[in-house]
């Protein structure tokens, strides 16, 4: 039996060699982008189709329309007579479709129109599909005000024909009310330019480049324009177009199909109407921003887009925009200008205890019954005085705590630049955690809608439910509710960042990758992978950074700047009942600058001498302000270190938190990624098994819905991680994206070496 089977295999496969037919398939093409996937898409449904039977088709001849025109194709293809069908994907159908040559098949399967069935021969196929003008018109009238559209279409075909082609679209526009005016590929500039200037949208119907020069002119006159082409040509310069890349494969099973049947069981060729036309309308942003339009999400709904354009974008690391943001940033160069008010307000203090000198000058005017021979009734004296402190414990007790006051500034200084690095950071890894969410939730957007278009067919078909449709229409529409939330958020967070940069609220920026950010941080996954929970070296490191975020605080360091303050207060308090202020006075009188008018004017008396003296002054009794200011003082000393004691608590207890936050962040990262794996796996098939009608629709949105929220689950755990890393370092009041290299290496090996490994 094993020596049988092989011989009889063998003796089939030669029965189907010797005695079948073979069919020579000549095809007719226009060079375009899609005419490998015609061909390819044409040769496989040949193959598929006469399967089975005593035939075999076999391409011999490919000709292109541009190098000879459509009649001088056919016809070349008509005398070569090893060619029994011509297949010709092209728009256009010859001038005279009586002249063709009886003994050969052809199809025409890329047709936009119904053809009169009794004036086509029996040998000729045509296939054609339903244009749905009402939808074409309706997302024209979202983009423009649309009452009149140019009509632009090829004049290639027959007149006859072609007279028939525009008087249908006519009518077809006219039921919807909109107005035509008809273009031909060939007319002028002006003529086509005077067409334009009446219409305000330009709808193309074409197989090829003859469109070029009416795309052209409508793109200068910032018309939007939809085209329906199967060549692709026009899509690179269409503001909205069809792509019909699933059409084609309908277009080439069909023609495929009646030339099957039409060889083998001898039917006449027939006229194919295949229904509603298969498409995927585009949107291509390229044109959208050179003719400026700018839809708005919800237009997009429906459609895809192609050519996004992208604005140029300055490139920005999350280091650039720390720098950034040190240099930039108000709020830091406020507390920079602070500590230069310190500085100058040290100085101010400081200078009393330089010699003083000051101008004084005094008139004296006296009652003339009270004047006597000593004293003028009216006169103006005038002295110089220099004055040196040579002793006072207040004024050096105001110039410690003018200085101290200094340190305070440079500490809020400090703490303005690490909280500023925190928001940039952390905003900085919000956009792109953002960016990663946007990409899956648009990927789960083009999910849904093709689920969706799987569900229409199945209900067109009856293999499915309308039920099927409207839960995957709500589906779309929360998928694209996601997508404007997410993005919008963006925007929000990019005016945020621009905000701490000191930019304009307006820019956007290609932002740094995941991988080379976490990098840049001492404690990532490598060294979490040698965490381990409870160990002596675990509740050291914890010990440590508790230690280090106490010693680096700057919050700590105020209040113990405050506490210094109080003690030499306190000091100069206790010191003044017996510490005097002792000061060297030095005065040159000169008198009568002016001479002395009135009563008594010629008093004698010496009108320019000096005089000079030290003065000592110490409060004996100050109604005992003294020792309440002392109370006061020391009241005050002890609210401080309780307040710093409470903060000291408080730092550990934010290091304790977030470092398990940061642990459990880590654990996420990996369970979600499994979680995140499976769930697409298991879509996948659930996917396939719904487009069988294996399962429901609630298998494919329970599927859906759970490869949706693993992805966004995994990418949020992956941010939180970094983000629990960025606060850890602020709270600990140093980081590891400032160091270099080698600073963070050797940072790594301390925390290493703390936990023992």
């Amino acid at each position: 039996m094993k020596k049988i089977l092989p011989f009889l295999l063998c003796m089939v496969f030669i029965f189907n060699t010797v005695y079948s037919k073979e069919l020579g398939i000549g095809i007719i093409l226009n060079e375009s982008p899609v005419s490998n996937e015609l061909e390819f898409q044409l040769k496989k449904e040949l193959t598929s189709n006469f399967a089975g039977t005593d035939y075999t088709p076999k391409v011999i001849k490919i000709v292109y329309e541009e190098n000879m025109g459509l009649d001088k194709a056919i016809s070349s293809l008509e005398k070569n007579p090893k060619v029994d069908a011509i297949f010709i994907m092209s728009f256009e159908v010859p001038k005279d479709i009586k002249t063709l040559n009886k003994n050969k098949f052809y199809s025409f399967p890329l047709g936009f129109f119904p053809v009169n069935e009794e004036k086509l021969p029996s040998n000729v196929n045509y296939v054609y599909g339903d244009l749905n003008l009402k939808e074409d018109i309706l997302l024209l009238k979202e983009l423009t005000d649309l009452k009149r559209v140019a009509l632009a279409m090829p004049d290639g075909v027959s007149s006859r024909v072609h007279e028939n082609h525009k008087k249908l679209l006519k009518k077809m526009f006219n039921d919807q009310g909109i107005g035509l005016e008809v273009i031909n590929y060939t007319d002028s500039d002006e003529q086509i330019n005077n067409a334009l200037d009446n219409v305000q949208a330009v709808y193309l119907l074409s197989y090829g480049e003859g469109s070029n020069k009416v795309l052209n002119l409508a793109n200068s006159k910032k018309l939007p324009t939809l085209s329906v082409d199967f060549s692709s040509h026009m899509n690179k310069q269409t503001l909205l177009g069809y792509d019909l890349t699933d059409e084609i494969k309908r277009r080439a099973r069909a023609a495929a199909l009646n030339y099957m049947t039409y060889t083998t069981e001898q039917e006449r060729g027939m006229i194919s109407n295949i229904g509603d036309i298969r498409k995927n309308i585009f949107f291509n942003m390229g044109v959208a921003h050179q003719i400026e339009y700018y839809p708005s999400l919800v237009f997009l709904q429906q459609i895809s887009t192609i050519n996004e354009y992208k604005k140029p974008k300055m490139r920005l690391s999350m280091r650039e925009a720390i720098d950034r943001s040190l240099t930039s940033n108000p709020t830091v160069l406020s507390s920079i200008q602070d500590i230069q008010s310190g500085i100058y307000n040290v100085k101010v203090t400081n200078s009393a205890k330089l010699p003083q000198i000051t101008a004084n000058a005094n008139y004296n005017g006296v009652e003339r019954k009270a004047a006597n021979v000593l004293t003028p009734q009216n006169s103006v004296d005038s002295y110089l005085q220099l004055s040196q402190v040579l002793f006072s414990d207040q004024l050096n007790s105001n110039v410690y705590i003018q200085k101290i006051a200094l340190d305070n500034n440079r500490a809020q200084s400090k703490q303005e630049e690490l909280n500023t690095i925190y928001y940039v950071a952390s905003t900085y890894l919000n956009i792109l955690q953002l960016k990663a969410q946007i990409k899956i939730q648009k990927s789960n957007y083009a999910l849904v809608k093709q689920s969706l278009n799987v569900a229409q067919i199945n209900y067109k078909v009856g293999s499915g439910g309308v039920q099927d449709v409207y839960r995957l229409e709500a589906s779309l529409a929360q998928a694209l509710s996601d997508i404007a939330s997410a993005e919008g958020e963006m925007k929000v967070q990019e005016a945020y960042l621009n905000n701490l940069l000191n930019y304009p609220v307006n820019r956007s920026y290609e932002y740094e990758d995941l991988a080379s950010i976490a990098k840049t941080f001492s404690i990532e996954k490598d060294f979490l992978q040698k965490y381990a929970y409870g160990s002596k070296g675990t509740e050291a490191l914890l010990q440590f950074l508790i230690n280090g975020s106490i010693k680096n605080s700057q919050s700590v360091r105020q209040l113990d700047n405050s506490l210094k303050i109080t003690d030499r207060k306190v000091l100069a308090n206790s010191r003044e009942r017996y510490l005097p202020v002792v000061q060297a006075v030095g005065n040159y009188n000169k008198n009568n600058i002016i001479t002395p008018w009135g009563a008594n004017t010629d008093a004698l008396g010496e009108a320019e001498y000096w005089q000079a003296g030290i003065s000592v002054q110490l409060p004996l009794i100050k109604g005992g302000e003294i020792m309440q200011t002392d109370n006061l003082l020391k009241s005050q000393k002890r609210s401080l270190e309780y307040q710093k004691a409470a903060y000291e608590n408080q730092l550990a207890q934010l290091i304790s938190q977030t470092f398990t936050t940061l642990l459990t962040d880590y654990v996420q990262t990996y369970t979600t990624e499994i979680s995140a794996t499976a769930a697409e796996k298991n879509l996948k098939i659930v996917t396939n098994l719904y487009a069988e009608g294996s399962v429901t629709i609630t298998d494919l949105l329970d599927a859906q819905t759970t490869a949706l929220t693993s992805q966004l689950n995994n990418v949020i755990s992956n941010y939180s991680l970094l983000n629990s890393t960025v606060k850890l370092e602020n709270i600990y009041g140093e980081y590891s994206i400032t160091k270099s290299v080698a600073e963070r290496e050797q940072m790594v090996r301390n925390l290493k070496s703390i936990i023992g490994n």
